[in-house]
């Protein structure tokens, strides 16, 4: 049974010290409900996540989005042109656990309804291209897998029928979507 938006927001305060939560509303993102989840507004001004694993595969999910995030120091995230949800607080519940994040809002698109061009393909362009300029050690410190080019585009192409899944990307996509660079102003190769 899923769990309501106001258990999720007591869960919330005695995962992180200090939440005062004014608001609290039930979130999904469509599809299977891997997780329970609520939105929440605290009073101070900032707006919460909290998801609750409801499988043992999200739960896998959501342990590794964890380990991602906490990889992401605020030096590392200073060289991103987007923001990246921060990882807020955790409490125990019924053999799992709850976990609170920074809500960052926005949408999914599809890939397909993506417009060529330097607009939205651009900024997407951007955002790639500094994730692919940190420096990797952070990477496997975190304990997570280091790959080559050739073992990444190996790894790409044998699971071209499965859907991707790498860790980062799914904390984002799980925690409300990233904010993207401003979009550069036509002929213009880089953010403005």
């Amino acid at each position: 049974m899923a769990r309501s938006h106001l258990t999720l927001a007591a869960l919330a305060t005695s995962a992180v010290a200090g939440l005062e939560v004014s608001g609290a509303r039930s979130f999904s993102q469509g599809g299977a409900a891997e997780f329970d989840s609520a939105l929440l507004s605290g009073r101070d001004g900032q707006t919460y996540i909290i998801r609750v694993p409801t499988s043992q595969a999200a739960e896998t999910e959501q342990s590794a989005d964890l380990v991602a995030l906490r990889a992401l120091t605020t030096g590392i995230r200073s060289r991103l042109p987007f923001d990246v949800p921060t990882y807020r607080g955790q409490s125990p519940v019924g053999g799992t656990r709850a976990l609170v994040y920074d809500f960052l809002p926005g949408h999914h698109i599809d890939v397909d309804d993506v417009p060529p061009g330097d607009g939205l393909a651009g900024s997407i362009g951007h955002a790639i291209a500094a994730i692919h300029k940190l420096p990797t050690n952070f990477v496997g410190e975190a304990g997570l897998p280091v790959l080559s080019a050739g073992e990444s585009h190996t790894a790409t192409t044998s699971s071209s029928s499965r859907r991707p899944r790498q860790a980062c990307c799914r904390a984002l996509c799980a925690t409300g979507g990233a904010t993207l660079p401003p979009t550069p102003p036509s002929g213009s190769s880089s953010p403005p």
